[in-house]
Protein backbone atom coordinates (compact mmCIF):
# COMPACT_ATOMS: atom_id res chain seq x y z
CA UNK A 1 0.00 0.00 0.00
CA UNK A 2 0.93 3.36 -0.59
CA UNK A 3 2.65 5.07 2.11
CA UNK A 4 2.89 8.62 0.85
CA UNK A 5 0.45 11.07 0.03
CA UNK A 6 -0.31 12.02 -3.63
CA UNK A 7 0.16 15.62 -3.36
CA UNK A 8 3.49 14.86 -1.38
CA UNK A 9 4.77 13.13 -4.32
CA UNK A 10 3.88 15.40 -6.56
CA UNK A 11 5.57 17.99 -4.77
CA UNK A 12 8.59 16.22 -4.20
CA UNK A 13 8.87 15.54 -8.08
CA UNK A 14 8.29 18.80 -8.37
CA UNK A 15 11.15 19.82 -6.43
CA UNK A 16 13.55 17.14 -7.69
CA UNK A 17 13.08 19.05 -11.03
CA UNK A 18 14.12 22.25 -10.24
CA UNK A 19 16.89 20.63 -8.32
CA UNK A 20 18.35 18.85 -11.29
CA UNK A 21 17.72 21.63 -13.72
CA UNK A 22 18.34 24.57 -12.14
CA UNK A 23 20.42 23.84 -8.71
CA UNK A 24 22.89 25.02 -9.80
CA UNK A 25 21.76 25.46 -13.73
CA UNK A 26 24.62 24.52 -16.18
CA UNK A 27 24.12 24.51 -20.00
CA UNK A 28 26.28 21.31 -20.21
CA UNK A 29 24.20 19.34 -17.44
CA UNK A 30 21.13 20.83 -19.49
CA UNK A 31 21.79 19.30 -22.83
CA UNK A 32 23.54 16.22 -21.10
CA UNK A 33 20.05 15.39 -19.58
CA UNK A 34 18.45 16.53 -23.27
CA UNK A 35 20.45 14.07 -24.88
CA UNK A 36 19.94 11.49 -22.55
CA UNK A 37 16.36 11.78 -22.15
CA UNK A 38 15.72 11.98 -26.49
CA UNK A 39 17.87 8.53 -26.63
CA UNK A 40 15.91 6.86 -24.08
CA UNK A 41 12.85 8.22 -25.60
CA UNK A 42 10.93 10.25 -23.10
CA UNK A 43 9.48 12.70 -25.20
CA UNK A 44 9.74 10.77 -28.40
CA UNK A 45 6.75 10.48 -31.20
CA UNK A 46 6.16 8.40 -34.11
CA UNK A 47 3.92 8.30 -37.35
CA UNK A 48 3.11 6.56 -40.20
CA UNK A 49 1.53 7.77 -43.59
CA UNK A 50 -0.24 5.55 -45.99
CA UNK A 51 -0.82 6.64 -49.34
CA UNK A 52 -3.20 5.00 -52.06
CA UNK A 53 -1.60 3.50 -54.84
CA UNK A 54 -5.05 2.26 -57.04
CA UNK A 55 -5.47 4.23 -60.24
CA UNK A 56 -7.98 6.79 -60.47
CA UNK A 57 -8.56 6.55 -64.47
CA UNK A 58 -9.65 2.81 -64.77
CA UNK A 59 -12.23 3.27 -61.20
CA UNK A 60 -13.89 6.99 -63.67
CA UNK A 61 -14.22 4.79 -66.94
CA UNK A 62 -15.55 1.73 -64.54
CA UNK A 63 -18.51 4.61 -63.21
CA UNK A 64 -19.11 6.42 -66.56
CA UNK A 65 -19.81 2.26 -68.18
CA UNK A 66 -21.92 1.08 -65.05
CA UNK A 67 -23.99 4.47 -65.47
CA UNK A 68 -24.35 4.00 -68.62
CA UNK A 69 -25.54 0.02 -68.41
CA UNK A 70 -28.25 1.97 -65.48
CA UNK A 71 -29.87 3.78 -68.28
CA UNK A 72 -30.53 1.62 -70.94
CA UNK A 73 -33.27 -0.07 -69.03
CA UNK A 74 -35.00 -1.59 -72.34
CA UNK A 75 -31.69 -3.32 -73.07
CA UNK A 76 -31.59 -4.70 -69.52
CA UNK A 77 -31.66 -8.68 -71.34
CA UNK A 78 -28.80 -8.05 -73.21
CA UNK A 79 -26.77 -5.65 -70.80
CA UNK A 80 -23.73 -8.06 -69.83
CA UNK A 81 -22.62 -7.32 -66.22
CA UNK A 82 -18.62 -6.60 -66.01
CA UNK A 83 -16.72 -8.97 -63.73
CA UNK A 84 -15.81 -8.10 -60.45
CA UNK A 85 -12.02 -8.60 -59.92
CA UNK A 86 -11.62 -10.27 -56.89
CA UNK A 87 -9.35 -9.48 -53.99
CA UNK A 88 -6.60 -11.02 -55.22
CA UNK A 89 -6.10 -9.17 -58.45
CA UNK A 90 -6.86 -6.63 -57.73
CA UNK A 91 -3.89 -6.62 -54.92
CA UNK A 92 -1.80 -8.31 -57.90
CA UNK A 93 -2.25 -5.13 -60.05
CA UNK A 94 -1.48 -3.01 -57.67
CA UNK A 95 1.76 -4.34 -56.90
CA UNK A 96 2.49 -5.45 -60.34
CA UNK A 97 1.82 -1.15 -60.99
CA UNK A 98 4.59 -0.28 -58.29
CA UNK A 99 7.20 -3.19 -58.59
CA UNK A 100 8.08 -2.28 -62.14
CA UNK A 101 11.61 -1.42 -63.10
CA UNK A 102 14.37 -0.46 -60.54
CA UNK A 103 11.08 1.05 -58.49
CA UNK A 104 11.44 -2.43 -56.56
CA UNK A 105 15.66 -2.30 -56.35
CA UNK A 106 14.75 0.97 -54.88
CA UNK A 107 12.18 0.26 -52.71
CA UNK A 108 13.79 -2.88 -50.87
CA UNK A 109 17.01 -1.05 -50.44
CA UNK A 110 15.49 1.80 -48.89
CA UNK A 111 13.05 -0.45 -47.30
CA UNK A 112 16.62 -2.11 -45.34
CA UNK A 113 18.41 0.66 -44.70
CA UNK A 114 15.06 2.14 -43.05
CA UNK A 115 14.96 -1.15 -41.23
CA UNK A 116 18.34 -1.37 -39.96
CA UNK A 117 18.31 2.36 -38.54
CA UNK A 118 15.20 1.56 -36.92
CA UNK A 119 16.82 -1.58 -35.17
CA UNK A 120 19.72 0.69 -33.97
CA UNK A 121 17.57 3.12 -32.53
CA UNK A 122 15.34 1.02 -30.53
CA UNK A 123 18.52 -0.66 -29.20
CA UNK A 124 19.94 2.43 -27.86
CA UNK A 125 16.47 3.73 -26.60
CA UNK A 126 16.67 0.43 -24.53
CA UNK A 127 20.01 1.07 -23.22
CA UNK A 128 19.39 4.28 -22.43
CA UNK A 129 15.96 3.68 -20.47
CA UNK A 130 18.64 2.55 -18.11
CA UNK A 131 21.11 5.52 -18.40
CA UNK A 132 17.83 7.69 -17.80
CA UNK A 133 16.83 5.86 -14.95
CA UNK A 134 20.39 6.16 -13.49
CA UNK A 135 20.63 9.98 -14.19
CA UNK A 136 17.26 10.74 -12.59
CA UNK A 137 17.90 8.27 -9.82
CA UNK A 138 21.36 9.54 -9.01
CA UNK A 139 21.49 13.02 -10.23
CA UNK A 140 23.83 12.20 -12.81
CA UNK A 141 24.73 12.60 -16.03
CA UNK A 142 27.13 9.98 -16.97
CA UNK A 143 26.61 8.10 -20.00
CA UNK A 144 29.14 5.88 -20.24
CA UNK A 145 28.81 3.74 -17.11
CA UNK A 146 25.14 3.50 -16.70
CA UNK A 147 25.58 2.67 -20.01
CA UNK A 148 28.32 -0.35 -19.91
CA UNK A 149 26.61 -1.21 -16.12
CA UNK A 150 22.88 -2.05 -17.41
CA UNK A 151 24.46 -4.16 -20.60
CA UNK A 152 22.60 -6.98 -19.98
CA UNK A 153 19.06 -5.27 -18.94
CA UNK A 154 19.08 -3.10 -21.96
CA UNK A 155 19.92 -5.88 -24.17
CA UNK A 156 16.90 -7.91 -22.91
CA UNK A 157 14.50 -4.90 -22.92
CA UNK A 158 15.47 -4.35 -26.59
CA UNK A 159 14.81 -8.09 -27.67
CA UNK A 160 11.46 -8.16 -25.59
CA UNK A 161 10.40 -4.65 -27.49
CA UNK A 162 11.46 -6.51 -31.12
CA UNK A 163 9.13 -9.47 -30.54
CA UNK A 164 6.55 -6.97 -29.10
CA UNK A 165 7.00 -4.75 -31.82
CA UNK A 166 6.50 -7.93 -34.51
CA UNK A 167 3.77 -9.01 -32.75
CA UNK A 168 1.73 -5.66 -32.55
CA UNK A 169 2.48 -5.17 -36.04
CA UNK A 170 1.49 -8.13 -37.06
CA UNK A 171 -1.85 -7.73 -35.33
CA UNK A 172 -2.84 -4.35 -36.69
CA UNK A 173 -1.85 -5.39 -39.89
CA UNK A 174 -4.08 -8.46 -40.05
CA UNK A 175 -6.75 -6.25 -39.10
CA UNK A 176 -6.02 -3.54 -41.96
CA UNK A 177 -5.66 -6.68 -44.35
CA UNK A 178 -8.75 -7.89 -42.69
CA UNK A 179 -10.25 -3.92 -43.76
CA UNK A 180 -9.27 -3.88 -46.99
CA UNK A 181 -10.60 -7.55 -48.23
CA UNK A 182 -13.99 -6.18 -46.99
CA UNK A 183 -13.60 -3.20 -48.88
CA UNK A 184 -12.46 -4.74 -52.08
CA UNK A 185 -14.80 -7.48 -51.73
CA UNK A 186 -17.95 -5.42 -50.77
CA UNK A 187 -17.77 -3.54 -54.76
CA UNK A 188 -17.37 0.13 -53.48
CA UNK A 189 -14.73 0.24 -56.10
CA UNK A 190 -16.60 -1.07 -59.17
CA UNK A 191 -19.49 1.21 -59.28
CA UNK A 192 -21.49 -0.03 -56.66
CA UNK A 193 -23.28 2.20 -54.28
CA UNK A 194 -26.23 0.57 -53.12
CA UNK A 195 -27.47 1.42 -49.14
CA UNK A 196 -26.51 -2.43 -48.44
CA UNK A 197 -23.29 -2.01 -49.14
CA UNK A 198 -22.77 0.94 -46.93
CA UNK A 199 -24.62 -0.87 -44.28
CA UNK A 200 -22.52 -3.65 -44.69
CA UNK A 201 -19.40 -1.43 -44.51
CA UNK A 202 -20.76 0.24 -41.40
CA UNK A 203 -21.19 -3.09 -39.81
CA UNK A 204 -17.69 -4.21 -40.87
CA UNK A 205 -15.40 -0.83 -40.34
CA UNK A 206 -17.21 0.08 -37.00
CA UNK A 207 -16.26 -3.24 -34.80
CA UNK A 208 -13.15 -2.98 -36.55
CA UNK A 209 -12.24 0.82 -35.51
CA UNK A 210 -13.37 0.04 -32.23
CA UNK A 211 -10.53 -3.25 -31.81
CA UNK A 212 -8.05 -0.70 -33.16
CA UNK A 213 -9.03 2.24 -30.72
CA UNK A 214 -9.08 -0.47 -27.51
CA UNK A 215 -5.78 -2.57 -28.63
CA UNK A 216 -4.17 0.90 -29.16
CA UNK A 217 -4.80 2.02 -25.77
CA UNK A 218 -4.42 -1.53 -24.17
CA UNK A 219 -0.79 -1.49 -25.54
CA UNK A 220 -0.33 2.51 -24.36
CA UNK A 221 -1.26 1.20 -20.85
CA UNK A 222 1.11 -1.87 -21.43
CA UNK A 223 4.11 0.45 -22.38
CA UNK A 224 3.74 2.65 -19.94
CA UNK A 225 3.79 -0.21 -17.30
CA UNK A 226 7.18 -1.14 -18.94
CA UNK A 227 8.49 2.11 -19.32
CA UNK A 228 7.66 3.51 -15.56
CA UNK A 229 7.67 0.29 -13.62
CA UNK A 230 9.59 -2.79 -15.34
CA UNK A 231 12.51 -0.71 -16.43
CA UNK A 232 12.79 0.46 -12.93
CA UNK A 233 12.52 -2.66 -11.25
CA UNK A 234 14.79 -4.50 -13.62
CA UNK A 235 17.45 -1.57 -12.80
CA UNK A 236 17.11 -1.71 -9.08
CA UNK A 237 16.86 -5.62 -8.87
CA UNK A 238 19.27 -6.18 -12.00
CA UNK A 239 17.16 -9.24 -13.66
CA UNK A 240 16.14 -9.46 -17.61
CA UNK A 241 12.61 -8.44 -18.60
CA UNK A 242 10.57 -11.16 -17.98
CA UNK A 243 11.88 -11.38 -15.05
CA UNK A 244 11.20 -7.95 -13.83
CA UNK A 245 7.90 -8.02 -15.79
CA UNK A 246 6.74 -10.85 -13.36
CA UNK A 247 7.79 -9.23 -10.08
CA UNK A 248 5.49 -6.01 -11.25
CA UNK A 249 2.84 -8.39 -11.83
CA UNK A 250 3.47 -9.38 -8.18
CA UNK A 251 3.45 -6.04 -6.87
CA UNK A 252 0.01 -5.32 -9.07
CA UNK A 253 -1.36 -8.18 -7.17
CA UNK A 254 -1.09 -6.13 -3.77
CA UNK A 255 -1.38 -2.81 -4.91
CA UNK A 256 -4.37 -2.79 -8.28
CA UNK A 257 -6.19 0.04 -7.14
CA UNK A 258 -2.65 2.06 -6.30
CA UNK A 259 -1.45 0.98 -9.83
CA UNK A 260 -4.72 2.16 -11.83
CA UNK A 261 -4.69 5.52 -9.70
CA UNK A 262 -1.34 6.36 -10.84
CA UNK A 263 -2.53 5.33 -14.26
CA UNK A 264 -4.93 8.00 -13.76
CA UNK A 265 -3.45 10.90 -12.07
CA UNK A 266 -0.69 10.53 -14.83
CA UNK A 267 -3.65 11.09 -17.17
CA UNK A 268 -4.43 14.50 -15.33
CA UNK A 269 -1.15 15.58 -15.43
CA UNK A 270 -0.56 14.73 -18.92
CA UNK A 271 -3.41 17.34 -19.78
CA UNK A 272 -1.87 19.75 -17.29
CA UNK A 273 1.50 19.12 -18.73
CA UNK A 274 -0.01 19.40 -22.82
CA UNK A 275 -1.48 22.42 -22.07
CA UNK A 276 1.57 23.90 -20.42
CA UNK A 277 3.68 22.62 -23.05
CA UNK A 278 1.43 24.16 -25.66
CA UNK A 279 2.09 27.79 -24.42
CA UNK A 280 5.31 27.59 -23.74
CA UNK A 281 5.71 26.16 -27.36
CA UNK A 282 4.04 29.34 -28.74
CA UNK A 283 6.73 31.37 -26.76
CA UNK A 284 9.32 29.85 -28.34
CA UNK A 285 7.98 30.30 -31.93
CA UNK A 286 7.79 33.66 -31.08
CA UNK A 287 11.50 33.40 -30.02
CA UNK A 288 12.83 31.80 -32.70
CA UNK A 289 10.89 34.06 -35.30
CA UNK A 290 12.25 37.24 -33.35
CA UNK A 291 16.08 35.74 -33.48
CA UNK A 292 15.15 35.14 -37.28
CA UNK A 293 14.75 38.63 -37.78
CA UNK A 294 17.58 39.88 -36.17
CA UNK A 295 19.71 37.22 -37.21
CA UNK A 296 18.72 37.65 -40.90
CA UNK A 297 16.61 39.90 -41.72
CA UNK A 298 18.61 42.88 -40.43
CA UNK A 299 21.85 41.51 -42.73
CA UNK A 300 19.24 41.24 -45.46
CA UNK A 301 18.14 44.96 -44.78
CA UNK A 302 21.76 45.98 -44.73
CA UNK A 303 23.29 43.85 -47.57
CA UNK A 304 20.39 43.59 -50.17
CA UNK A 305 17.93 46.55 -49.22
CA UNK A 306 20.71 49.17 -48.63
CA UNK A 307 24.42 48.24 -50.05
CA UNK A 308 22.80 45.45 -53.17
CA UNK A 309 25.31 43.01 -52.50
CA UNK A 310 23.48 39.61 -52.35
CA UNK A 311 27.02 37.66 -52.24
CA UNK A 312 27.09 39.17 -48.71
CA UNK A 313 23.64 38.13 -47.27
CA UNK A 314 24.46 34.41 -48.80
CA UNK A 315 27.77 34.12 -47.26
CA UNK A 316 26.39 35.22 -43.79
CA UNK A 317 23.00 32.97 -44.15
CA UNK A 318 25.49 30.23 -45.27
CA UNK A 319 27.69 30.68 -41.94
CA UNK A 320 24.70 31.32 -39.37
CA UNK A 321 21.86 28.69 -41.07
CA UNK A 322 22.62 25.78 -39.53
CA UNK A 323 23.84 27.23 -36.04
CA UNK A 324 20.66 28.85 -35.59
CA UNK A 325 18.62 25.45 -36.82
CA UNK A 326 20.43 23.65 -34.43
CA UNK A 327 19.70 26.34 -31.29
CA UNK A 328 15.98 26.22 -32.28
CA UNK A 329 15.76 22.85 -32.16
CA UNK A 330 17.91 22.86 -29.13
CA UNK A 331 15.85 25.52 -27.60
CA UNK A 332 11.99 23.85 -29.09
CA UNK A 333 13.02 20.11 -27.60
CA UNK A 334 13.91 22.08 -24.14
CA UNK A 335 10.46 22.99 -23.07
CA UNK A 336 10.13 19.32 -22.91
CA UNK A 337 13.04 18.43 -20.76
CA UNK A 338 11.68 19.87 -17.72
CA UNK A 339 8.48 17.90 -17.93
CA UNK A 340 10.17 14.65 -19.10
CA UNK A 341 12.12 14.32 -15.82
CA UNK A 342 9.23 14.81 -13.74
CA UNK A 343 6.63 12.58 -14.97
CA UNK A 344 10.13 10.11 -14.22
CA UNK A 345 10.29 11.38 -11.19
CA UNK A 346 6.69 10.88 -10.38
CA UNK A 347 6.94 7.03 -11.68
CA UNK A 348 9.87 6.63 -9.70
CA UNK A 349 8.68 8.43 -6.31
CA UNK A 350 5.43 6.35 -6.39
CA UNK A 351 7.17 2.98 -7.03
CA UNK A 352 9.09 3.67 -3.79
CA UNK A 353 5.81 4.77 -1.85
CA UNK A 354 4.39 1.54 -2.23
CA UNK A 355 6.55 -0.10 0.41
CA UNK A 356 6.68 -3.36 -1.88
CA UNK A 357 10.56 -3.38 -1.72
CA UNK A 358 11.45 -1.16 -4.12
CA UNK A 359 12.97 1.83 -3.30
CA UNK A 360 14.63 4.02 -6.12
CA UNK A 361 14.73 7.13 -4.40
CA UNK A 362 16.05 7.01 -0.99
CA UNK A 363 13.20 7.00 1.61
CA UNK A 364 14.46 9.95 3.24
CA UNK A 365 13.48 11.83 0.63
CA UNK A 366 9.81 11.02 0.94
CA UNK A 367 9.91 12.48 4.49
Amino acid sequence: MREIAISKLIEKSFNRTIMMLFDPFSARRWLALLLIGILSGAFSVGNFGVKNILGKNNTKQERIEAGAQTQNVAATENRQVQRKPNFREVVNGAVQKFFNGKNAVVFILALWLMLMFMIVMVWLEARFKFVWFHAIVNNLTMIVEPFKKYRLEGDSLFQFIIVFTISSFAFFLSLVGFGAYSLVSSGVFYGERSAGIIVQLIGIFGPLIGVIVVSSLLLYLFYLVVDDFVVSIMAIARCRFLQGYQKFVDIYKYNRGEIWLYFLIKFGLGIVAGICQGILGLIGVVISLIAAAVIFGLPYLLAVVMLKIKAIFIFWVFIFIAPFVAGMAVLMTSITLPFAIFFRCFSLYYLSSLNCGYRPIPIEELD
